[in-house]
């Protein structure tokens, strides 16, 4: 009985599909993706960003402060059952509302395989902090078949540390 009610719901179409993942509700800040339909799902989320403005306990202060620190998760999905070649130019993080580079990080070129979903974590640092900045949106620029995209993931706060 309880089969045969699961099989009408499915095939009825009253069943909605679960939400992608750059929507997911465990993912706090999605990447928002470009409307050119490509082969994978690049999703990126900033997991945290913060300054750090006095030198830690124990250490001798010195003149290198701010640091600002950004840590972001890159996610690669192959939608297909052929191998990916995808080159990662760049993740840079920026400044709202004013679009300042604060930080920039190189990533090297990435093969997938059919159907294949890698995660990347990505610790950025600079030595400069984020000045004024009191949210910041993580860039990926990325080209594949010669062709460049871009994409920016939800702005996120900063959180100092004095």
């Amino acid at each position: 009985m309880f089969f045969a009610a699961l099989m009408a719901l499915l095939l009825n179409g009253s069943c909605q599909p679960s939400l992608p993942y750059a929507q997911s509700v465990s993912d706090p800040m999605p990447m928002t993706q470009s409307s050119v339909d490509l082969p994978f799902a690049l999703t990126a989320t900033l997991l945290e960003v913060y300054e750090d403005r006095v030198a830690p306990p124990g250490s001798q202060p010195n003149s290198d402060r701010p640091v600002g620190h950004a840590v972001v998760r890159l996610r690669l999905e192959n939608l297909t059952e052929h191998p990916v070649n995808l080159e990662i130019q760049r993740v840079e993080i920026h400044a709202e509302p004013d679009a300042r580079v604060l930080m920039t990080q190189t990533v090297e070129a990435v093969n997938l395989g059919g159907l294949q979903i890698l995660e990347r974590g990505l610790h950025l640092t600079n030595s400069q902090g984020f000045g004024n900045a009191t949210r910041v949106r993580a860039i990926v620029v990325y080209q594949m078949d010669g062709t460049v995209y871009t994409t920016a993931s939800a702005a996120f706060p900063v959180t100092v540390n004095r």
